[in-house]
């Protein structure tokens, strides 16, 4: 029995056609107009030193222009006005400035879903590494560690150049993989020559039932499939994250919970729990151009980093491991 997935991002695209922050910008420039009156002087000369009959007399002395007590005050009024409006644009200014420089977290969603999309989280995956370190072999891709062949369940895979290529595409998907031995882990692989349909599978079965991560380059983002007795669906994609030859991309397993990791940062979280304790996990490619893909340094392990075997090199190092081509230790970059 399945649960519904829960996702951070939309699934958008299906099959090999799979197409994959708010700016906030204040304007800066404001304008307030306010008037000072200029108060009259008083005046000197003659006139004011005039001691005529109307100084001396009961009438009515004219001494100048008179002043309201309000046209006083509305000068030093207006320019505080003017000052406080301006202290307040400029402190709204500096707030909304900050939150659109900060609400971009690369990623999408709210609440809990934001710690899971966090694209700044730096993961590591380790265990057994195998660099495909052998002789070219366009039949077979060899033991991914002593005692523990790749199995290719569909198409024919080799090695070339020391990399791992599809070298005879079956008819639809085209698998090659190796267990883990249980649900949990991780899985990594660094694809030297990406391209569209290329990538990881990870809690295999078969060829009709299983999760991948697969490379969409025309639109910068790599799709996350289920497929289920042969029905496939992209459940999600990691948004836009980089898709150039050399990129890495990781699965990180847990119950039911699926980090998937481009260049050791994660960029999508899945809840589900299809096929939860399937150990298989390997590489994938298809379409019209499944045979350029070109993958490098396959990285498998339990949780906590344990690897796969312990042979020679171990002792916490990245020594050789034989027949395998393989190391014991990886980190994610």
């Amino acid at each position: 029995m399945t649960t519904n997935p829960t996702t951070t991002d939309d699934a958008a695209e299906h099959e090999t056609e799979d197409p994959g922050a708010p700016q906030a910008a204040l304007d800066d420039d404001a304008t307030a107009d306010g008037r000072i009156d200029d108060e009259p002087g008083t005046e000197t000369g003659p006139d004011a030193a005039d001691e005529g009959p109307d100084a001396a007399g009961d009438g009515p002395v004219d001494d100048g222009p008179h002043l309201d007590e309000d046209d006083e005050d509305e000068g030093p009024s207006r320019v505080l006005l003017v000052v406080g409006a301006a202290v307040a644009f400029v402190a709204i200014a500096i707030v909304g400035i900050l939150i659109a420089s900060g609400g971009d977290d690369g990623g999408g969603g709210g609440g809990d879903q934001d710690r899971a999309t966090d694209t700044r989280t730096d993961v590591g995956i380790f265990g057994t590494i195998d660099q495909f370190d052998r002789p070219n072999d366009p039949t077979s891709m060899g033991n991914f560690a002593p005692g523990r062949p790749w199995s290719e369940d569909a198409g024919t895979w080799g090695i070339v150049d020391g990399e791992a290529y599809l070298a005879r595409s079956g008819e639809f998907r085209n698998h090659s993989v190796i267990g883990l031995g249980q649900g949990d882990g991780g899985a990594q692989v660094r694809l030297d020559k990406v391209v569209n349909g290329a990538g990881l599978v990870f809690r295999y079965v078969g060829p009709y039932n299983y999760w991948a991560v697969v490379a969409v380059p025309d639109v910068a983002t790599w799709n996350v499939i289920k497929v289920v007795d042969g029905t496939q669906e992209v459940v999600g994609n990691t948004g836009q994250s980089p898709t150039a030859d050399g990129t890495t991309v990781a699965v990180r397993m847990e119950g039911d919970t699926i980090d998937v990791i481009i260049n050791g940062r994660i960029r999508k979280t899945i809840v589900d729990d299809f096929q939860a304790e399937a150990g298989k996990v390997g590489v994938t490619a298809r379409g019209a151009d499944s045979g350029d893909a070109r993958f490098d340094d396959f990285v498998a392990g339990l949780p906590n980093g344990v690897p796969l075997v312990r042979g020679a090199g171990n002792g916490g190092g990245t020594g050789t491991g034989g027949a395998g081509g393989s190391s014991t230790t990886t980190a994610a970059p």
